[in-house]
């Protein structure tokens, strides 16, 4: 069902639109499809608010969907470019592609730890920063999410580990070290430490 105005038996400028699948959208119309700005609402009453091309998402716009708000750009009627998006408390900010995070961006979860840095898949992969709430601080590379290659964790205190990590977990030879005291080698297995050797600080 259509309301609107019409142009060689076409939806044309602004109108609006009940679908077959019930969907409601109101907004601007040419040659019968969605061009220029309008608001798709479901069934459920998630929406999408913002540009169209020819009928597709293109351009900027805001969709609610679940419970989930994303604010950004679309291409290809997909969320495609820069984008922030809120779900549970949780926030992303940065690059999407498909729909999930991809490049630089930055996570805040609803706990209070922030990643900044590399995505790939929709997870952190590569180089970035993780901060967590207690002040203690990881620079380095990750993989799926997780502490993977090399790596500095820095402790609340200024403690300072530095070595390979392997799935969140400290393995091989360390560098301990801190502003105040002394450094230390340190050989760890499994995230537990097996030897330590200290260095007086010169």
């Amino acid at each position: 069902m259509y309301k609107g105005y019409i142009h060689d038996g076409l939806p044309e400028g602004k109108g609006k639109m009940v679908l077959e699948d019930k969907r409601f959208y109101k907004g601007d119309f040419s040659k019968g499809l969605f061009h220029g700005t309008g608001r798709l609402v479901d069934t459920e009453g998630g929406f999408y608010q913002g540009d169209w091309v020819r009928g597709i998402r293109e351009g900027e716009g805001t969709e609610e969907l679940r419970g989930e708000t994303y604010v950004g750009e679309f291409k290809n009627d997909s969320r495609n470019g820069h984008g922030t998006w809120i779900k549970n408390g949780n926030k992303y900010e940065g690059n999407v592609l498909d729909g999930n995070p991809e490049g630089k961006g930055k996570y805040t979860c609803n706990t209070g730890k922030v990643y900044e840095g590399d995505f790939v898949n929709g997870k952190p992969n590569g180089k970035g920063e993780i901060r967590y709430i207690d002040g203690t601080v990881y620079e380095g590379e990750l993989l799926d999410g997780e502490k993977h290659g090399h790596g500095v964790l820095t402790t609340s205190d200024g403690v300072k580990y530095e070595g390979e990590w392997i799935h969140n977990k400290r393995e091989g030879k360390f560098k301990m070290s801190s502003a105040h005291q002394e450094t230390v080698m340190t050989m760890w297995e499994n995230d537990n430490l097996i030897k330590a050797k200290r260095y007086p600080n010169k």
